[in-house]
């Protein structure tokens, strides 16, 4: 069988997703009712130790780089950089010019 075509997969009905995706796994539809949990069938999922350790070893632990944090000065700095502000402070001058 072909695979889905990127556009049409939302098309395509369960049975021919379930064919194309892992014909070996999927189970006849009337072994559970469609739409429970129970429907799907069971496989082991995540990674083995052995391959989160290599992962761990190659690639670094799963975090988020750290940041500096930004002193008050430029935080402040950032903020009458906007435009928006810029733009509200150029509305209340000229709101109080005209008074």
């Amino acid at each position: 069988m072909n695979p889905l075509p990127t556009a049409r997969w939302r098309c395509a009905t369960t049975e021919r997703t379930n064919a194309e995706v892992a014909p070996a796994e999927v189970k006849p539809a009337e072994t559970a009712k469609a739409g429970t949990p129970s429907a799907a069938p069971a496989r082991p999922t995540g990674l083995t130790d052995a391959q989160a350790s290599d992962r761990l070893a190659t690639d670094g632990p799963n975090e988020l780089p750290v940041s500096r944090p930004r002193s008050m000065l430029r935080l402040l700095g950032d903020v009458v950089s906007e435009p928006m502000f810029l733009l509200l402070v150029a509305c209340g001058g000229i709101y109080l010019l005209l008074g």
